[in-house]
């Protein structure tokens, strides 16, 4: 279950969504070719500003799709409540097809 929170109108939405928890992301790394064939690999560690957390919720119901893509349209950045924490950020995309939405979040920073 995630929960989305409108900072500028003060409403929210939650989801019940496929995945049950979420956790993915990625490590800063770059590879750089050495002149003796072999290479240099830069571990810079990780970071919440690189992910993007995306998942879908089924069974929507319609007032509350509709209100989540007033959310999109009109707020910029939104805090996204998880079992992992709290986040906040940018809806990047979402896509509503009948009763299931699909977002992609692409996380600013872990606030919890």
């Amino acid at each position: 279950m995630v929960s989305i929170n409108s900072i500028e109108y003060g409403v929210y939405v939650i989801l019940q969504t496929d995945k049950p928890l979420i956790k993915e992301n990625s490590r800063r790394l770059s590879r750089s070719a050495t002149m003796d064939g072999g290479c240099v690999i830069t571990d810079s560690g990780i970071s919440n500003g690189d992910r993007t957390i995306s998942f879908t919720a089924p069974n929507v119901e319609r007032a509350v799709s509709d209100l989540l893509w007033s959310i999109f349209e009109d707020n910029s950045m939104v805090i996204l409540s998880t079992a992992e924490g709290v986040f906040s950020g940018y809806m990047e995309s979402v896509s509503i097809d009948g009763t299931s939405v699909e977002i992609s979040f692409m996380v600013y920073e872990k606030l919890t």
